[in-house]
This record gives C-alpha cells, structure tokens and sequence, in this order.
C-alpha cells in the first residue's frame, strides 16, 4: 500500500493503433495530480523490458510530489497516436503503518481467533472424534495463529486494547472514506468478460462474448482499454474501437493473435 510523503516508482502503458508501444519513453511528458491539483514530475521516465513487457514503462515519485490522499499519474506522447494510461494511486499515512495499528490489529484478531479455537473445541465434544485428525489439525492452526499474535502484541510492547474502538474506520483510507468511496467506484467500472467463438470466429481485432451483463447499446465501450487476463494472450491490451451491442461484439486495435474461446479480458 502506497505510503504519503513517501518515494514510489509508478508504470504505466503506453499504445498506439498497433497495441503495445515500444521506444518511445524520450516522447513523454508525464505530469502528476493531485488530490486534483495538476504538477510536473522531477525524475524522467524508462522503458521496462521492450521484449518481455512491451509498452510499459516507469519513473520515480518522489516523496515531495506524493502527498495528497488520491494521485494520478498521467501525461501524453509527442508521437502521433500513442496514448499513455494514467495510473492513480490511494496512500495511507505513517501512522496507519506504526507499531500500534499493528498491535492494535492483532488484539482484535487474537480475540476472533479465541473464539473460533473455543468452537472449534466444541465441535469435537460433540462429535467425539476428531474427524480422522482434520479438526484436530485446524485446531492446532487456529492455536499457532494465537501465538504469532500474541508475539505481535509483544513485539510492540503493547496492547492497546481500546484502538479499535477509538476511531479506526476500516471502511476508510488514511481516514479518508471518501477516497475509499473513489477507489471503490474506479474498481466497479471495470468490466470481467469472456470471450464466446461458438457464434463468430474471433480475429485479431474483432471478437465477441457470451457474457451477461454487457451493454446492449452500439458503442457503449469504445475508447475503453481491453486487458487480457488468460490465454496466450494475456497481459496484452487494445483500445476497443468499435462495439455492436446487439451482438455483444468487440472491435479493437490489432492483436498478435485471435483469442480462443473463453479466454478471459477486462476493460477498464
């Protein structure tokens, strides 16, 4: 989890009409934003691996260019037709990594875990018998999950029994819940397919699913970026150029290959 006020090295993906763009790291012009607030970025960026990771690239974020609650890091390429995707990133404050979130965390797992060794102890009551060793051997588990707990809560030299109670809101981020609303939201829009060729043959730049849930309307998912997630082709990604809502078809910047059938994507 990114940390504020603190260096991190960033990637991101550049494409063009063709998919993946390589070479092309002395055309970009990267910029940084701000819980909304716009700046430039000291370091410049690199290229990773133009052979095992085509298109991605990176550049340092110094500790002074990483300080609000939700980054964004984006920009644009001087070559005709690349376009670089941004990367956006939600950091959590010193004090939500020190000795006592941790300590204070492991009080309340110590405190979960007694009660399921107590059911877990129950359970073989009632049953009378270990159930072949299973039970046993969970029991056991839940016993050495204990004890590393226990050691957390030594190691820290506390137990901070009433953290919890005093204002750690898991439903936020850095105590922010509305960055954890934006970072929840981002993660809905994106969208799990599959890809169907009982129907259509897919190309190397057309394809279509069977998946339910998809769009009906024509177009709903141009300019989006396909991601796949299986197959030969994973990792690769396409700009989606056109879509047919009727038929739940997908066309998009050229592929190495055509995908096979239920190989899986995403677009985000």
């Amino acid at each position: 989890m990114p940390i504020r006020a603190q260096a991190l090295t960033m990637h991101y993906f550049a494409t063009d009409a063709d998919g993946p763009k390589t070479g092309d790291v002395g055309n970009h012009a990267l910029r940084i934003i701000e819980d909304g607030v716009i700046g430039t970025i000291a370091a410049s960026p690199a290229e990773i691996d133009a052979t095992n990771a085509p298109g991605m690239y990176k550049v340092a974020i110094t500790a002074a260019e990483n300080t609000a609650d939700v980054v964004t890091l984006c920009g644009k390429s001087s070559s005709s037709g690349v376009t670089l995707s941004p990367s956006t990133w939600c950091n959590i404050s010193n004090s939500d990594t020190s000795a006592t979130a941790a300590a204070s965390y492991a009080t309340a797992n110590n405190t979960a875990l007694t009660t399921i060794d107590g059911i877990v102890d129950a359970i073989l009551v009632d049953t009378g018998t270990t159930l072949d060793g299973k039970i046993t051997t969970v029991d056991t588990v839940v016993d050495a999950i204990k004890v590393a707990a226990d050691a957390i809560l030594v190691d820290t030299g506390t137990t901070i029994p009433a953290t919890l109670a005093n204002g750690v809101n898991t439903l936020s981020i850095a105590g922010n819940v509305n960055a954890a609303n934006l970072l929840s939201l981002t993660a809905k829009q994106m969208v799990e397919g599959t890809v169907d060729t009982g129907s259509f043959a897919a190309t190397t730049n057309q394809f279509q699913s069977d998946t339910g849930g998809l769009s009906s309307v024509d177009g709903h998912y141009v300019g989006r970026l396909c991601l796949w997630t299986s197959g030969t082709l994973q990792y690769q990604v396409a700009d989606v150029t056109a879509y047919d809502g009727t038929n739940k078809r997908f066309s998009c910047t050229d592929l190495t290959s055509a995908p096979a059938n239920d190989v899986t994507f995403v677009l985000v």
